[in-house]
């Protein structure tokens, strides 16, 4: 009887002692095993995952016009890649002004957190997905840090940077707010970022198709001023999988 209340005494303190782990060597644990047991351990902590721990994000007062996140404001169910552990099924929106992610464990009682950006490596939702750069780690492709949206991905990679600014203006002698959005469009290509500001941009980066690329863009009416994000998408996914050449 003695033993059994010493090992469960052992157990408890165990189980106490394992959330304060913060730093270890997992040089001396089988590969594998450390991802196995952080993804097991946060599973049965359910709400109380790591995922879950951040600083709480404030709404915006209701006079601004427009909103602050990606297309809608309100909360999608999507895929995050947090501290390299795969979580599924979480509440999130994007909110553009301050390149945050926020996350809620439930739609009706918890508060919305903001996450450490650094620890996310990628999240997607509504079919949309990104990925986190730091500039500090990656210095090959050069990019600014933060969230880029993924467009395309092959040979060469086409991106987009999204950003909003609370814009004041004076209307009828009267301040006005609104969320003001500018894209900004990159080429990623043999480890370099390339920044689209226009067609001939475009061209010179992917100038080996050129000549196929302008002829692509003349059969499908494609006009780069007029839908930068289209053009840009569907030349990319024609120089990755350019037509055979008939012999």
């Amino acid at each position: 009887m003695m033993r059994k209340n010493v090992l469960t005494a052992f157990g408890v303190l165990m189980i106490q002692y394992l959330p304060a782990q913060q730093y270890y060597n997992d040089s001396a644990m089988v590969p594998g095993a450390v991802d196995f047991a952080k993804l097991y351990y946060n599973q049965k902590r359910g709400n109380q995952s790591s995922i879950y721990n951040g600083l709480l994000h404030h709404l915006y007062p209701s006079y601004i016009e427009g909103n602050a996140y990606f297309l809608i404001d309100s909360f999608q169910r999507g895929t995050v890649i947090y501290e390299d552990i795969v979580y599924e099924n979480i509440l999130m929106n994007y909110d553009v002004v301050t390149d945050q992610l926020v996350v809620k464990a439930d739609e009706q009682t918890s508060l919305p957190l903001l996450l450490f950006s650094p620890r996310v490596k990628k999240f997607s939702f509504s079919g949309l997905n990104f990925f986190y750069e730091d500039e500090m780690n990656d210095i090959v492709t050069s990019l600014p840090t933060g969230y880029y949206q993924e467009l395309v991905r092959g040979r060469a990679t086409a991106i987009c940077k999204t950003t909003k600014i609370i814009k004041e203006t004076i209307r009828d002698i009267k301040v006005h707010y609104e969320f003001e959005q500018q894209k900004r469009y990159y080429i990623l290509k043999d480890s370099h970022s390339y920044l689209i500001n226009n067609k001939n941009d475009l061209l010179s980066i992917l100038k080996d198709q050129k000549k196929g690329i302008q002829e692509f863009m003349r059969t499908k009416k494609l006009k780069f001023r007029r839908n930068k994000e289209r053009t840009i998408v569907a030349v990319t996914e024609f120089y990755n999988n350019p037509p055979e050449k008939k012999s």
